[in-house]
């Protein structure tokens, strides 16, 4: 899709808003652990950056920006939209990223005798 100002751009085109998970980026860089101040620094930078931009571009165009919980959207993608939809698990995790923005539910499949997506996961792992 390219770059952060081409996806602002797209979802005014399409006049939809934006959905991003609420994700600290700074936990995937070498080296993360090592140093305490260094680590507040990088995750302090990376995250805000990130966000910056975007909700600043959006900001111009007019374009909302919605904050998502994270938790088992690839699990859930891949459960439940796979099989369906034929999809990579990437595309299907934020299939179910975008359902969340709009305050859309999971329910579970019919065929897991369990009540949360929590303890199928702990299930099937």
């Amino acid at each position: 899709m390219g770059s952060m100002p081409q996806r602002v751009q797209y979802a005014v085109s399409c006049e939809k808003p934006i959905a991003l998970e609420k994700l600290n980026i700074a936990t995937n860089i070498k080296g993360y652990n090592e140093n305490s101040k260094r680590n507040r620094k990088l995750s302090q930078f990376a995250k805000t950056k990130m966000i910056e931009a975007i909700l600043s571009r959006a900001a111009k165009d007019g374009v909302d920006v919605y904050f998502v919980n994270p938790a088992y959207t690839s699990f859930i993608g891949k459960i439940k939209y796979m099989p369906h939809y034929k999809r990579n698990i990437h595309t299907m995790a934020a299939h179910v990223i975008g359902r969340r923005a709009l305050s859309l539910k999971e329910s579970l499949p019919p065929k897991y005798q369990v009540e949360s997506w929590a303890q199928l996961y702990k299930k099937l792992k």
